[in-house]
Protein backbone atom coordinates (compact mmCIF):
# COMPACT_ATOMS: atom_id res chain seq x y z
CA UNK A 1 0.00 0.00 0.00
CA UNK A 2 2.91 2.12 1.09
CA UNK A 3 4.70 1.67 -1.98
CA UNK A 4 2.00 2.53 -4.51
CA UNK A 5 0.98 5.28 -2.83
CA UNK A 6 4.53 7.04 -2.68
CA UNK A 7 5.10 5.60 -6.62
CA UNK A 8 1.74 6.93 -7.86
CA UNK A 9 2.17 10.09 -6.54
CA UNK A 10 5.91 10.15 -7.81
CA UNK A 11 5.00 8.63 -11.40
CA UNK A 12 0.91 8.78 -11.86
CA UNK A 13 -1.03 5.85 -11.82
CA UNK A 14 -0.62 4.46 -15.42
CA UNK A 15 2.97 4.79 -15.19
CA UNK A 16 3.12 1.89 -12.59
CA UNK A 17 2.38 -1.33 -12.51
CA UNK A 18 2.20 -4.11 -10.06
CA UNK A 19 6.00 -5.19 -10.83
CA UNK A 20 7.01 -1.35 -9.88
CA UNK A 21 5.35 -1.52 -6.41
CA UNK A 22 6.31 -5.12 -5.54
CA UNK A 23 10.02 -4.15 -6.69
CA UNK A 24 9.81 -1.03 -4.80
CA UNK A 25 8.54 -3.18 -1.00
CA UNK A 26 10.55 -5.89 -1.68
CA UNK A 27 7.83 -8.15 -1.53
CA UNK A 28 6.68 -11.17 -4.79
CA UNK A 29 3.67 -10.78 -7.00
CA UNK A 30 2.16 -13.29 -4.93
CA UNK A 31 1.93 -11.33 -1.70
CA UNK A 32 1.43 -8.46 -3.54
CA UNK A 33 -2.38 -10.61 -4.90
CA UNK A 34 -2.11 -12.20 -1.44
CA UNK A 35 -3.52 -8.62 -0.08
CA UNK A 36 -4.90 -6.61 -3.76
CA UNK A 37 -6.53 -8.05 -6.43
CA UNK A 38 -4.71 -6.07 -8.97
CA UNK A 39 -3.70 -2.24 -9.12
CA UNK A 40 -7.01 -1.20 -9.46
CA UNK A 41 -7.97 -3.02 -6.80
CA UNK A 42 -5.12 -1.00 -4.77
CA UNK A 43 -6.43 2.20 -6.12
CA UNK A 44 -9.83 1.81 -4.58
CA UNK A 45 -8.25 0.70 -0.86
CA UNK A 46 -6.12 4.19 -1.23
CA UNK A 47 -9.22 6.63 -2.26
CA UNK A 48 -11.44 4.88 0.64
CA UNK A 49 -8.64 5.30 3.26
CA UNK A 50 -7.71 8.32 2.22
CA UNK A 51 -11.39 9.94 2.26
CA UNK A 52 -11.89 8.11 5.53
CA UNK A 53 -9.02 9.39 6.89
CA UNK A 54 -10.14 12.97 6.09
CA UNK A 55 -13.70 12.46 7.28
CA UNK A 56 -12.51 11.22 10.72
CA UNK A 57 -9.63 14.23 10.76
CA UNK A 58 -12.75 16.96 10.02
CA UNK A 59 -15.75 15.14 11.79
CA UNK A 60 -13.69 13.78 15.01
CA UNK A 61 -16.15 12.16 16.32
CA UNK A 62 -17.83 15.27 17.51
CA UNK A 63 -20.92 14.95 19.54
CA UNK A 64 -22.98 18.13 17.69
CA UNK A 65 -26.17 17.58 19.23
CA UNK A 66 -24.29 18.32 22.66
CA UNK A 67 -24.11 21.96 21.82
CA UNK A 68 -25.33 23.90 24.40
CA UNK A 69 -25.73 27.22 22.20
CA UNK A 70 -25.18 29.00 19.31
CA UNK A 71 -22.10 30.16 20.27
CA UNK A 72 -20.55 27.43 20.94
CA UNK A 73 -21.89 25.91 17.46
CA UNK A 74 -20.16 28.77 15.47
CA UNK A 75 -17.00 27.86 17.57
CA UNK A 76 -17.38 23.88 16.65
CA UNK A 77 -18.22 25.03 13.21
CA UNK A 78 -14.99 27.52 13.18
CA UNK A 79 -12.87 24.23 14.41
CA UNK A 80 -14.16 22.07 11.77
CA UNK A 81 -13.39 24.08 9.14
CA UNK A 82 -10.13 24.41 10.46
CA UNK A 83 -9.89 20.50 10.73
CA UNK A 84 -10.64 20.10 7.03
CA UNK A 85 -8.30 22.72 5.99
CA UNK A 86 -5.43 21.54 8.02
CA UNK A 87 -5.76 18.04 7.06
CA UNK A 88 -5.52 19.57 2.88
CA UNK A 89 -2.51 21.42 4.32
CA UNK A 90 -0.63 18.08 6.02
CA UNK A 91 -1.96 15.81 3.34
CA UNK A 92 -1.80 17.78 0.23
CA UNK A 93 -0.54 15.48 -1.94
CA UNK A 94 -2.02 12.31 -1.34
CA UNK A 95 -5.60 14.45 -1.44
CA UNK A 96 -4.49 15.89 -4.51
CA UNK A 97 -4.23 12.46 -6.27
CA UNK A 98 -7.18 11.11 -5.05
CA UNK A 99 -9.59 14.17 -5.58
CA UNK A 100 -7.84 15.50 -8.85
CA UNK A 101 -5.93 12.47 -10.62
CA UNK A 102 -7.56 8.94 -9.34
CA UNK A 103 -11.37 9.97 -10.89
CA UNK A 104 -9.86 10.40 -14.13
CA UNK A 105 -8.65 6.46 -14.17
CA UNK A 106 -12.20 5.57 -14.79
CA UNK A 107 -16.36 5.66 -14.50
CA UNK A 108 -15.72 3.37 -11.17
CA UNK A 109 -13.01 5.35 -9.64
CA UNK A 110 -15.20 8.80 -10.51
CA UNK A 111 -18.15 7.51 -8.71
CA UNK A 112 -15.97 6.37 -6.01
CA UNK A 113 -15.12 9.67 -5.80
CA UNK A 114 -18.44 11.12 -5.94
CA UNK A 115 -19.59 8.67 -3.59
CA UNK A 116 -17.36 9.98 -0.56
CA UNK A 117 -17.91 13.61 -1.47
CA UNK A 118 -21.45 12.87 -0.75
CA UNK A 119 -20.86 10.95 2.18
CA UNK A 120 -18.64 14.15 3.77
CA UNK A 121 -21.62 16.37 2.39
CA UNK A 122 -24.52 13.84 4.30
CA UNK A 123 -22.00 14.49 7.20
CA UNK A 124 -21.98 18.18 7.03
CA UNK A 125 -25.92 18.62 6.36
CA UNK A 126 -26.75 16.52 9.96
CA UNK A 127 -24.38 18.81 11.48
CA UNK A 128 -26.18 22.02 10.34
CA UNK A 129 -29.52 20.29 11.00
CA UNK A 130 -28.46 19.75 14.41
CA UNK A 131 -28.29 24.17 14.37
CA UNK A 132 -31.07 24.58 12.13
CA UNK A 133 -33.49 22.33 14.66
CA UNK A 134 -32.38 24.38 17.69
CA UNK A 135 -33.36 27.78 16.15
CA UNK A 136 -29.24 28.97 15.32
CA UNK A 137 -29.52 29.11 11.62
CA UNK A 138 -32.05 31.02 9.88
CA UNK A 139 -35.33 29.61 9.30
CA UNK A 140 -35.23 30.37 5.16
CA UNK A 141 -32.08 28.42 5.27
CA UNK A 142 -33.43 24.87 3.59
CA UNK A 143 -30.22 22.67 5.62
CA UNK A 144 -32.48 19.82 5.27
CA UNK A 145 -31.90 19.47 1.72
CA UNK A 146 -28.60 18.04 0.32
CA UNK A 147 -27.20 21.50 -0.89
CA UNK A 148 -25.85 22.45 2.29
CA UNK A 149 -23.68 19.82 2.95
CA UNK A 150 -22.51 19.86 -0.69
CA UNK A 151 -22.06 23.98 -0.10
CA UNK A 152 -20.08 23.61 2.58
CA UNK A 153 -17.56 20.44 1.46
CA UNK A 154 -17.58 22.29 -2.13
CA UNK A 155 -16.53 25.63 -0.63
CA UNK A 156 -13.78 23.99 1.89
CA UNK A 157 -12.09 22.16 -1.04
CA UNK A 158 -11.90 25.56 -3.07
CA UNK A 159 -10.58 27.35 -0.20
CA UNK A 160 -7.69 24.03 -0.07
CA UNK A 161 -7.15 24.07 -3.94
CA UNK A 162 -3.78 25.89 -3.76
CA UNK A 163 -2.79 23.70 -1.94
CA UNK A 164 -4.13 20.61 -3.83
CA UNK A 165 -2.91 22.25 -7.18
CA UNK A 166 0.52 22.72 -5.25
CA UNK A 167 0.77 26.53 -6.42
CA UNK A 168 3.90 26.79 -4.31
CA UNK A 169 1.40 29.94 -2.78
CA UNK A 170 1.47 31.02 0.71
CA UNK A 171 -1.44 29.12 2.83
CA UNK A 172 -2.17 30.06 6.05
CA UNK A 173 -4.63 27.76 7.95
CA UNK A 174 -6.11 30.19 10.55
CA UNK A 175 -6.33 33.25 8.00
CA UNK A 176 -8.08 31.02 5.49
CA UNK A 177 -10.23 28.85 8.40
CA UNK A 178 -11.79 32.49 9.37
CA UNK A 179 -12.52 33.50 5.90
CA UNK A 180 -13.91 30.58 5.39
CA UNK A 181 -15.96 29.97 8.53
CA UNK A 182 -17.44 33.36 8.28
CA UNK A 183 -18.45 32.91 4.72
CA UNK A 184 -20.23 29.86 5.51
CA UNK A 185 -22.22 30.90 8.28
CA UNK A 186 -22.67 34.90 7.49
CA UNK A 187 -21.93 34.80 3.84
CA UNK A 188 -24.38 35.95 0.69
CA UNK A 189 -27.51 34.74 2.18
CA UNK A 190 -26.49 35.09 5.72
CA UNK A 191 -27.02 31.89 7.56
CA UNK A 192 -26.58 32.36 10.99
CA UNK A 193 -30.06 33.62 12.56
CA UNK A 194 -29.67 36.45 14.78
CA UNK A 195 -30.56 35.35 17.90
Amino acid sequence: YDAAVALFLERGYRDVDVDDIVAECGVSRGTFYGSFRNKRDLLDAIMIRCLDDLGAAVFDGRDWSALADRGAFVDEFHALVRRALQHAFDHAELLSFVILAAPGVDADALKAMLGGYRQLSAQVTDILSVAAERGWLRSDVPINTVWAGQLVVSTLTQAASPVLLGSGEPFDVDEITTFVANYLLGGLPAVLSTG
